[in-house]
């Protein structure tokens, strides 16, 4: 689902002169073009996504692991630890 946004580039008006302090016609076209650019769907600026059912399991499990003094995260391994490089006093 493509859309497009409006064209810009109707330069007509002096802004240099204005009496009533509006913006431009162009105001904010550059922004449009490159928001419309960065979405995948625009109804998604609309509206959210429903959410999924939740995970009554997960939710027990979690909560159990919090009344016995237990980490409730996931542990995180070391391909996960986002380090880039050794260099510069990394491990």
């Amino acid at each position: 689902m493509w859309r497009k946004t409006p064209a810009c580039g109707n330069w007509q008006a002096d802004l240099g002169f204005t009496l009533n302090n509006e913006p431009g016609a162009n105001f904010g076209c550059a922004t449009s073009h490159n928001i419309s650019a960065m979405i995948a769907d625009p109804r998604d600026l609309v509206s959210p996504h429903p959410l999924t059912p939740e995970d009554a399991q997960r939710r027990l499990e979690v909560l159990e692991k919090y009344r016995k003094g237990q980490t409730t995260v996931a542990e995180k391994t070391q391909a996960q630890s986002g380090q880039v490089s050794a260099v510069a006093g990394g491990m």
